[in-house]
């Protein structure tokens, strides 16, 4: 009965291991301001249960004041938004993650389409090791790459988190997107002489960007579609390309636009 009351307002987008640590923030220094002046201007009995209360909201709803996250997309710098990780990938680092794909041999350009494109035999490979996928493999790939013992796959909504030491390492939008990551993780380490000396965030990067150049659908082996799309955080809004099937209504890939 008591839990069942507690969970009722929680707001799962918003807290555990989606909480936002630039929200939280701003909260917290919000409820420290005015337990401040309820101590100056009331009694210290008012500010301890205004600190409470509030600190009660932050943890269950990952914010205090309705509509933090919007306000905080829209008055939060980027420059304040980057000391949280909230700033997107840049137009270069996609660009060196394209250069260094078409370097190992994985990428080429195909003067008949006048675009770059898988090369073939890295593409029938890719395809075979994505049927080959399992769970454990999962583990164990990404455990690997994040340098981590212990992972947890957690699902969140349509969207997978990998979680390594209790910490979100990896997002997908998608299971099948983690799954082809899976399966790309060979590919790259076995093609690009300098991949053991990247770090997990560029590793990450150059999964994403191989995951653009797909044809077709792992799962259902329909043809797929490239699009744009708006995409909200708590913090900001971004345009992106996505790479999605129509045929099982999957997106696979989101990367930002140069726009």
């Amino acid at each position: 009965m008591i839990e069942s009351t507690i969970s009722r307002p929680r707001r799962p987008e918003y807290t555990g291991t989606n909480r936002c640590t630039a929200c939280t923030i701003v909260n917290t220094g919000i409820s420290v301001l005015i337990a401040l002046l309820m101590s100056l201007f009331v009694t210290p009995l008012v500010a301890l249960l205004v600190l409470v209360v509030s600190g009660l909201s932050i943890y269950l709803r990952g914010y205090l004041v309705p509509g933090t996250p919007a306000l905080t997309k829209r008055f939060l710098p980027a420059s304040v938004l980057n000391w949280f990780g909230k700033t997107p990938v840049s137009e270069s680092a996609i660009t060196e993650s394209a250069q260094f794909l078409r370097d190992g041999g994985l990428v080429r350009y195909c003067p008949t389409t006048d675009d770059v494109r898988l090369v073939e035999g890295v593409r029938t490979e890719w395809h075979e090791r994505m049927d080959a996928i399992t769970v454990e493999l999962i583990h164990e790939r990404f455990g690997k790459l994040l340098e981590a013992e212990d992972i947890e796959i957690q699902k969140r909504g349509e969207g997978v988190h990998v979680v390594a030491d209790e910490i979100v390492a990896v997002k997908r939008r998608t299971t099948v997107a983690l799954r082809v990551d899976a399966a790309a993780i060979p590919l790259l380490r076995d093609r690009c002489p300098d991949w053991e000396t990247l770090s997990i965030d560029e590793k990450d990067e150059l999964l994403r960007t191989l995951r653009v150049f797909l044809e077709t659908c792992p799962s259902c082996g329909e043809e797929l579609a490239h699009d744009t799309d708006e995409v909200e955080s708590c913090c900001s809004t971004q345009e992106v390309y996505t790479l999605s099937c129509e045929g099982c209504d999957r997106r696979l890939s989101e990367v930002p636009s140069n726009s």
